[in-house]
C-alpha cells in the first residue's frame, strides 16, 4: 500500500521511453546485499484515472545524488528496512472504489534511499500515520511484467508463502532465491506484453530537465516578484528553497511576504509541467507547518504550472470545468 508516490523518470519525452535499468544490472548493482521485499499496491497508486500507467513510475536511468532527497515520496513498508534494500512491486486487482481494475503482476523494482521511519510525524499521512514507510525510487521493471499466473506456474516461486497468501501484506521479505528465480525469468523468453491501456496522460519532462526549468523560474520571480500582483499578490520574496525544519524537513520554493505585513506569508511552489495532486499536498503541508509558526498570521499558498492537471481541476471546479480560476505560466 503506497501513500505519498515515489519518484521516477517520466517515460514519455518526445513519444520516446525512458529505458531505465535492466533487472540484471539491478541485481549485479545491489542484489548481493540487499534485503529483498515485495510491496502490494493498489490500482489507485499506480495508474491515472484513465487507465494510463502512471508516467512518474518509470525506471530511472542512474540513481543521483537527488533521489537521497528528503522530498521524495513514500511507501510505506516493512519497520525493517534499510537503505538499499530492493523491493518489488505487485499490482494487485484493487478494490470496488478503485476506478481502475490491476493486472495481478510483478512490476516495478524499486530501490531503499532511506532506512525505515515512522509516519506519525507527516502531516500528510492520513491513514498510514501508524504505519512505517521509506523513501525509494524506481529503478526497473519487468518487461513484461510477470503476471500472477507465471509465478504460480513456476516450480520455484509457486511455494512462496506471499504468493499462496495473494500479497495481502502491504510489504513482505523475499527469499534470495524468489528473487533470483525472478532475475533469471527477466532474461528468458516469456509472452509478450500486453498491450497497455491508451488514456489521455501528458508526456513530463526528464527529472534533471524539469529541475532546471524550475529553477530558471524560480531565479525570474525571485528577481520580479511584482509580477505575482497579476494574480493580486504585493509581495517581497523573503526567502528562497527554505527548508521547514524541524518536523516536515521539505524545502518552499520561494517564501514571500505581502507587501507592509510582516506576519502574512505566501508560500510559492513552482512546477515546470502540470500541477497534479502531490503538488497541492506538498504546499498544504507546507501550509500547515508554516502556520504553527511564531509571528505567522496567515499564510496562503501559490502554485505555478504549466496547467491543472484534469484530476486537480475536478477537484478544485467540482468536475463541472466551472467556478474557479486558472493562472499558467
Amino acid at each position: 500500500m503506497r501513500a505519498r508516490p515515489p519518484p521516477g523518470r517520466p517515460h514519455l519525452v518526445a513519444g520516446v521511453r525512458s529505458v531505465g535499468m535492466d533487472v540484471r544490472e539491478v541485481d549485479q548493482r545491489w542484489g548481493a546485499t540487499a534485503a529483498k521485499w515485495v510491496w502490494s499496491a493498489r490500482p489507485r497508486y499506480l495508474f491515472e484515472d484513465d487507465g494510463t500507467e502512471r508516467a512518474d513510475l518509470e525506471p530511472v536511468d542512474e540513481v543521483i545524488a537527488e533521489d537521497y532527497s528528503d522530498e521524495l515520496g513514500w511507501w510505506t513498508c516493512d519497520r525493517k528496512t534499510e537503505m538499499h534494500d530492493l523491493a518489488v512491486i505487485y499490482r494487485t486487482a484493487g478494490k470496488a472504489d478503485d476506478l481502475v481494475r490491476g493486472p495481478k503482476d510483478l512490476c516495478y523494482v524499486c530501490l531503499a534511499v532511506s532506512d525505515a521511519f515512522r509516519l506519525a510525524d507527516d502531516p500528510l499521512a492520513g491513514a498510514f500515520s501508524k504505519h512505517f514507510g521509506c523513501r525509494c525510487v524506481v529503478v526497473a521493471r519487468f518487461e513484461p511484467p510477470i503476471r500472477i499466473a507465471e509465478l504460480r506456474a513456476d516450480p520455484v516461486i509457486r511455494d512462496w508463502g506471499a504468493l499462496k497468501a495473494g500479497f495481502v501484506k502491504a510489504a513482505m521479505p523475499m527469499p534470495a532465491n524468489i528473487w533470483t528465480r525472478l532475475v533469471e525469468m527477466t532474461g528468458s523468453p516469456r509472452a509478450p506484453r500486453r498491450p497497455p491501456v491508451t488514456g489521455r496522460a501528458t508526456p513530463r519532462l526528464p527529472e534533471r530537465q524539469r529541475r532546471r526549468v524550475e529553477g530558471r523560474l524560480e531565479d525570474w520571480l525571485e528577481a520580479h516578484p511584482q509580477a505575482l500582483r497579476e494574480v493580486g499578490l504585493d509581495v517581497v520574496v523573503h526567502q528562497r528553497q527554505m527548508l521547514c525544519v524541524p518536523d516536515h524537513n521539505g524545502t518552499i520554493d520561494l517564501l514571500c511576504r505581502r507587501a507592509g505585513q510582516d506576519g502574512d506569508f505566501v508560500v510559492v511552489e513552482l512546477k515546470a509541467e502540470e500541477i497534479r495532486r502531490e503538488a497541492v499536498a506538498q504546499a498544504l503541508g507546507y501550509v500547515g507547518w508554516l502556520r504553527s509558526q511564531p509571528g505567522v498570521r496567515t499564510v496562503t499558498a501559490l502554485i505555478i504550472g504549466l496547467d491543472l492537471h484534469p484530476q486537480v481541476l475536478s477537484d478544485t471546479l467540482g468536475g463541472d470545468g466551472g467556478g474557479g480560476q486558472r493562472h499558467g505560466a
